[in-house]
C-alpha cells in the first residue's frame, strides 16, 4: 500500500520537462504531498503551474487524468480559476472511487475523491504544494546529479 509501482516512482530527467510533468499527473494513482521525501507529483504540479497556459493544462488533467491527477488539477485550479475548480469539485464529489493518499511519509490510506477534496480545502493543499516548489526542485536535482 505504499504506491511503490506508481508511474510517479519512475526515474525522470532533471529538470523535469513539461511533457514528463503532464504524464506524471495524468498517470499517477497516488495523491502525495509534503516532504520526507519531496514528491515527484509535487514537482510535476509546480512545473505545470509555472506555464503560461497552466489553466488549460490543468483542465486537461482534470478531464483525462487518473483520479489522483484530477485531484492535483483541482488543487491548482482552486488557485488559478475558481469557476473551473467548482466544476471539478462537483464532478469529484460524485466520484466514489478511492485513491491512495500519502502525507509526507504517513500513509493515510485509501480515500474517496470527496474526502480528498475536503482535505485539500481544509489544509489548503494547493498553496502548500506550491510553497514546496523550491525544496522539491532542489531535492530532485540533487538526486539526479
Amino acid at each position: 500500500m505504499s504506491g511503490a509501482g506508481d508511474f510517479a516512482r519512475r526515474s525522470f530527467a532533471s529538470p523535469l520537462s513539461i511533457e514528463d510533468a503532464e504524464q506524471i499527473l495524468f498517470r499517477t494513482r497516488v495523491f502525495e504531498f509534503g516532504g520526507m521525501p519531496p514528491k515527484l507529483q509535487v514537482q510535476a504540479f509546480n512545473v505545470l503551474f509555472d506555464q503560461p497556459d497552466a489553466v488549460a493544462r490543468f483542465k486537461t488533467v482534470a478531464d483525462r487524468g487518473e483520479l489522483a491527477g484530477k485531484l492535483y488539477a483541482f488543487c491548482a485550479l482552486s488557485m488559478l480559476d475558481e469557476q473551473t475548480a467548482r466544476m471539478v469539485t462537483a464532478a469529484l464529489s460524485r466520484d466514489q472511487p478511492r485513491v491512495l493518499v500519502m502525507d509526507s511519509d504517513d500513509i493515510r490510506g485509501f480515500m474517496t475523491a470527496a474526502e480528498v477534496v475536503a482535505l485539500v480545502q481544509q489544509r489548503q493543499l494547493g498553496p502548500r504544494i506550491r510553497s514546496d516548489k523550491e525544496e522539491t526542485q532542489k531535492y530532485f536535482q540533487n538526486k539526479a546529479g
